[in-house]
């Protein structure tokens, strides 16, 4: 084109090839690899899971269609190949996301166990603290389902969060009750401890309730997500630490003996030495 850029822009594609080629030829440089792109418009009927597209296998599903076609028939390396746009992005956040709550269970979990076995020294009594907080924890990921909602980054959290809550408002409950046990026995000891934890328990949730509601009032969805269903969750985690939990003691007592609080529990020497009468 004697140098027009003008001409050259407005030349069409194959003669934009055919200088291209003969200007590597002239510079005595190998070709670059030939690179080509295929744009894809998606259907309606993998709208409401684009993971059966573009997914990329990952916690036991299935590899996306895309990929297989991609690197199977067409024999494309993974590394050569990249894949863009919206779809992608959401199913990219989803599977990080998954990973991130898978991460964030497993690591909830020993914490939670290793605290609890170290701090109560039963097994039975850690057993009960996990229950409560892994079906809370679980519970929470039910009602975002029930109310036909969905799970983004930041909602992933949210298990984690009613996790700890679950389980700090099932340690009051089992404090209570070996505080009954040291006082009147442990004939009557659920009922007093049920009594006296009832009150503080249930204002602890609801006002933790309140505070996550209060992000509802976020123009952002995702916050005003995370507050509605988080609120909701932790006012659910009740019904388990007043009905399976007392059942539980009554059922499954641990080895909680009257007048024996000061002398075989060591935590309970540490806490008498940190707030002196």
């Amino acid at each position: 084109h004697g140098g027009d850029e003008a001409a050259f822009q407005q030349a069409s594609q194959e003669q934009r090839l055919k200088y291209w080629l003969w200007w590597w030829d002239r510079i005595n440089l190998p070709l670059p690899p030939r690179q080509t792109a295929i744009m894809v418009t998606l259907n309606s009927d993998v709208i409401d899971d684009f993971s059966m597209v573009v997914g990329r296998g990952l916690l036991g599903k299935p590899r996306g269609r895309i990929l297989e076609l991609a690197t199977g028939e067409c024999g494309i390396s993974p590394d050569s190949l990249h894949i863009g746009g919206p779809p992608v992005d959401n199913v990219s956040i989803d599977e990080e996301g998954s990973i991130t709550l898978l991460r964030l269970a497993s690591l909830s979990g020993i914490i939670g166990i290793s605290i609890s076995l170290l701090s109560f020294r039963s097994l039975r009594v850690t057993l009960m603290l996990f229950f409560v907080g892994g079906v809370s924890a679980l519970s929470s990921l039910g009602v975002v389902w029930m109310l036909g909602g969905g799970l983004d980054a930041i909602l992933m959290t949210m298990p984690s969060l009613v996790y700890v809550l679950a389980i700090s408002g099932s340690v009051h409950v089992i404090n209570y009750y070996r505080d009954a046990c040291e006082a009147t026995g442990r004939r009557t000891a659920v009922t007093e401890a049920v009594k006296h934890a009832i009150f503080p328990c249930c204002v602890a949730a609801f006002t933790t309730a309140i505070g996550l509601f209060s992000l509802c009032t976020s123009n952002l969805a995702p916050i005003f997500k995370f507050g509605f269903y988080s609120g909701i969750a932790v006012v659910g985690t009740l019904v388990l630490m007043f009905t399976y939990l007392p059942a539980a003691l009554e059922v499954f007592p641990p080895n909680f003996a009257r007048g024996t609080l000061s002398t075989s529990w060591p935590m309970a020497r540490w806490r008498l030495t940190m707030w002196p009468p």
